[in-house]
């Protein structure tokens, strides 16, 4: 199914059947959503009607191996709830879709990143949606994202962008700054981590230095890693 000029832009493994990953495929001009397992080994499951517009993420739901998002450049954002067999369009943005980001504890809520910087939220699995990224304009440059970090246990984001870093506790909705993390001319964050046993345990990554808090941004320390 897969060819050499392939570009595969995401991959979700389903927590449900393990070994059984989705493919979000970009391949002969046209976006496609390959599922691979041992039993069937490569299908592809969906391309898009039209040429030029990828499929840029894809998300299966933890809670239901069966039921599958994707997102596509023409703004089109899809689920299956039989595996694959039929697929529904939930909602037509004005522009494309190209991430996908979950929340492991609570099916149907996800976060959506859109091609022209927007974010936006459901909470009833595509049912309704709401717009997060207003709040992120008084951010000089908020809106240019380059990690999103959901921490389920707190229920907070963690977000590392061409302004720096920057935390919400209510799902996107509001948004703060640390303060004192990063000096101006080692900016944008590029990346964020959380350790898994315990969400006071924080990296943030800026260039090439890493900064280390214990307490959830409170205060933070920078790591010193060998530079060449």
């Amino acid at each position: 199914v897969l060819k050499d000029t392939s570009d595969i832009y995401a991959i979700s493994e389903s927590p449900w059947k393990p070994g059984e990953l989705w493919l979000a495929v970009f391949q002969e001009n046209r976006g496609r959503v390959i599922r691979f397992n041992e039993t069937d080994g490569a299908k592809e499951l969906y391309f898009t009607p039209l040429e030029q517009y990828g499929v840029f993420d894809v998300l299966v739901d933890p809670f239901n191996g069966n039921h599958v998002y994707f997102g596509s450049g023409d703004g089109g954002f899809f689920e299956t709830r039989d595996g694959g067999r039929s697929w529904k369009l939930l909602r037509r943005f004005r522009e494309g879709i190209v991430g996908l980001e979950g929340d492991s504890t609570r099916s149907g809520r996800l976060w959506l990143f859109g091609s022209k910087k927007s974010i936006f939220i459901t909470s009833d699995a595509g049912l309704t949606f709401s717009q997060l990224d207003q709040t992120l304009k008084s951010f000089k440059g908020g809106k240019d994202i380059y990690d999103f970090l959901y921490d389920s246990r707190e229920g907070t984001i963690w977000l590392g962008s061409e302004y720096g870093l920057l935390h919400s506790f209510d799902g996107g909705l509001h948004w703060r700054a640390p303060s004192g993390i990063i000096s101006p001319d080692l900016l944008p964050v590029r990346a964020v981590a959380i350790d898994p046993a315990h969400s006071q345990m924080i990296w943030v990554a800026s260039k090439n230095q890493v900064y280390y808090s214990s307490n959830a941004g409170v205060s933070w320390s920078g790591q010193v890693l060998p530079v060449d």
